[in-house]
């Protein structure tokens, strides 16, 4: 709802200017003057969003700013183009570039995407939860920041000692062994290529895949493997966060049992302990891979995966070992409160998403009356390395941070 007071102050607003400076840009800032004000309060009136009436009862400056700031994400939001998942190290925004600029006092990579909960679809953005106060400290007027921040923060998993990394590892090398499963008689000459590739989780908790290289499998008995390979120049690992193995088909039917038997890396592993626990954390990732991980299994004794005889002559079969792949907790998210209204939900509450033809098991851990970075009055929030850790557990490739949040103590000199 709209006083006619503020429809007519809004009226006299525009109509003294020539130009209105929506926020379409590459680069969007949440500006005090006018022209960065008005459009956020014309996008809520116009979808109809009851949920800012509060805020835009105060007329001072102070809760304008606020408005501006909460509905861009920060005060200055950058688009970064670039693909749609991570498929390399090189598709990973570079934050620092932009977090070294001048006045800069906040940054973080922001996901924004869509989700479908039951029969709503809303925006879903992901932020770094613990960088919400530095960038809404005038949005923090209207939504209580702090405790959004804390209801959605994440603690990744821990790893077991033999995937944990120094930051100073640039080379990690694997050993593998590997065991045809068939009960035909085979000479050695039908091969089937294995290709390995590994996500590293760095210090700033970004997933990044590396690829470790190929495996040549033949014969019916154990054969030992290695594979030894660089990581990206720069990239400050912390663990190993999942195993990719692809098995490309072979002209005769055979299965293959593959077991990884240690990790090691020039950095030296955190507890200098290169082989894997008893009751190892690396995990069957189920149904990632959709057909391509029909009849794979996990080894009963051992690190690795099983892949059947059948159909393994007619398509790659893939699988991925994730650091607690089934024992993962709820992805924490935060709701609008009509969004909840709308599904009859409460806070504590399992909720289910599903973002671009995957399902993702969530939690509602927070509601707000409206989240960073959308005027949307149905929305969903969700820390960005959790999200990303939850992608990973149910989808080929977690999807890419495509936009960057600053705060500022200076926009124009920051945009």
């Amino acid at each position: 709802v709209i006083t006619a007071w503020l429809a007519r102050r809004v009226e006299r607003r525009t109509s003294s200017r020539t130009t209105l400076g929506v926020p379409l840009a590459a680069r969007q800032v949440s500006r005090r003057i006018a022209s960065y004000v008005i459009p956020i309060a014309l996008v809520t009136v116009t979808v109809g969003t009851a949920t800012f009436t509060a805020a835009y009862a105060q007329t001072t400056s102070r809760s304008q700013e606020a408005a501006s700031q909460l509905g861009n994400g920060s005060d200055v939001r950058v688009a970064v183009p670039g693909p749609l998942v991570i498929r390399s190290a090189d598709d990973v925004p570079a934050l620092n570039t932009f977090a070294e600029r001048e006045a800069v006092t906040a940054a973080s990579l922001a996901y924004r995407g869509e989700a479908r909960l039951a029969s709503i679809t809303a925006p879903l953005l992901a932020v770094d939860a613990g960088s919400l106060p530095g960038l809404l400290d005038d949005g923090a007027n209207l939504v209580n920041v702090g405790e959004l921040a804390g209801a959605l923060a994440f603690e990744p998993p821990v790893p077991e000692p033999a995937l944990t990394l120094s930051p100073s590892a640039t080379q990690i090398r694997m050993q593998f062994t590997s065991t045809g499963t068939s009960e035909a008689a085979d000479d050695g000459a039908t091969t089937r290529t294995a290709s390995v590739t590994v996500w590293i989780r760095t210090e700033a908790g970004n997933l990044v895949p590396a690829p470790a290289g190929t495996l040549a499998l033949s014969g019916a008995g154990d054969q030992a493997h290695s594979l030894s390979f660089a990581l990206p120049e720069g990239l400050r690992p912390a663990a190993i966060a999942a195993i990719d193995i692809a098995l490309e088909p072979s002209e005769a039917a055979r299965g293959y049992e593959l077991e990884i038997t240690s990790v090691s890396s020039d950095g030296g592993i955190g507890t200098g302990q290169g082989r894997f626990t008893e009751d190892s954390s690396l995990q069957l990732a189920a149904g990632v891979f959709g057909a391509a991980q029909s009849g794979v299994q996990p080894l009963e004794t051992g690190v690795g995966v099983r892949f059947p005889e059948e159909g393994s002559t007619v398509g790659t079969a893939q699988a991925r070992l994730m650091v607690e792949a089934q024992d993962s907790p709820p992805l924490p998210v935060a709701l609008t409160a009509e969004l909840l209204a709308d599904l009859d939900l409460a806070v504590g509450e399992p909720v289910s998403l599903r973002p671009g033809g995957v399902e993702i098991e969530g939690v509602v851990a927070a509601v707000a009356p409206v989240l960073s970075g959308t005027t949307e009055s149905t929305a969903v929030l969700a820390d960005l390395q959790a999200y990303s850790h939850a992608s990973l557990a149910s989808s080929p490739a977690p999807p890419r941070p495509g936009e960057i949040w600053l705060a500022s103590s200076d926009r124009d000199a920051t945009a």
